[in-house]
């Protein structure tokens, strides 16, 4: 248990699960993912040990116990791992899912648990054959190798940005098939992370608050080459592509070198 006589931080699960749901699955809504995460917000902040009070907590997609997220996310039976294990998903949408549900645990607080060949999209039914021998470099696939750079990118920029693990958070923008927010450490390189998991293009428009120092009218996504313009505490509408995920940051941040 958690609590100042118990551990100060443990996995989230119900993260885990929503995820799965709505990212993997697309059974529930973004906003459903945002209120999980506001809820274990909430949680975490009044429990763990340190002075802090706050409960370090570990996002994840999976583990050794689950079957594997790009599996599950293949719409593939999951539950026969000796009769009917999975096999390589035929199509790009499997990976770009395991992409944005990462993108998720790699901009949260706490501290991000990534289970091993979950970085580039290993398949596999639950226990045991989530336990599939590692695979690396030309041993991957084309598919496979992009999800591993996509999810690489992600982990440098977390690791380059402070306000990725210890900026506040705030949603921005919330809706069916897109989830918009906000880190912040109010050292003028904010991040505002942009999903989408509709198969469409989606147009986005959002206010930022009015104190955000953003050191810069222009922020750029660190995983393409979109800019968006900030004027009147207001990003300018842009479009999101289908299954993708965008991480706007000031335009002259060192950590678009990373």
């Amino acid at each position: 248990a958690l609590g100042p006589h118990g551990l100060d931080g443990q996995f989230d699960f119900p993260l885990m699960w929503q995820l799965r749901s709505t990212l993997g699955r697309g059974q529930s809504s973004m906003v459903a993912l945002d209120s999980t995460v506001r809820e274990s917000s909430r949680t975490w902040l009044t429990v763990g040990g340190g002075d802090s009070g706050r409960a370090i907590m570990s996002p994840f997609i999976g583990n050794h116990d689950v079957p594997r997220f790009l599996s599950d996310a293949a719409g593939d039976e999951v539950w026969d791992p000796v009769d009917n294990p999975p096999t390589l998903p035929d199509s790009d949408a499997p990976y770009r899912r395991l992409v944005l549900a990462q993108a998720v645990v790699l901009t949260q607080p706490g501290a991000p648990v990534i289970y091993y060949g979950d970085e580039f999209g290993m398949v596999g039914a639950t226990d045991p054959d989530n336990r599939r021998a590692m695979r690396f470099d030309e041993e991957l696939t084309t598919r496979e190798q992009w999800t591993l750079e996509s999810v690489a990118r992600i982990g440098r920029l977390r690791r380059c940005l402070p306000s990725l693990r210890r900026g506040s958070r705030m949603t921005l923008v919330v809706d069916d098939d897109v989830y918009v927010y906000l880190r912040d450490l109010g050292d003028g390189e904010p991040a505002i992370v942009v999903l989408n998991r509709s198969d469409a293009p989606q147009s986005v428009e959002a206010d930022v608050p009015h104190d955000l120092q953003l050191g810069t009218s222009t922020v750029r996504d660190v995983l393409g080459t979109t800019t968006v313009s900030v004027t009147n505490s207001r990003l300018a509408p842009f479009t999101v592509p289908p299954l993708s995920v965008m991480i706007l940051i000031p335009e002259g941040s060192r950590c678009h070198d990373q």
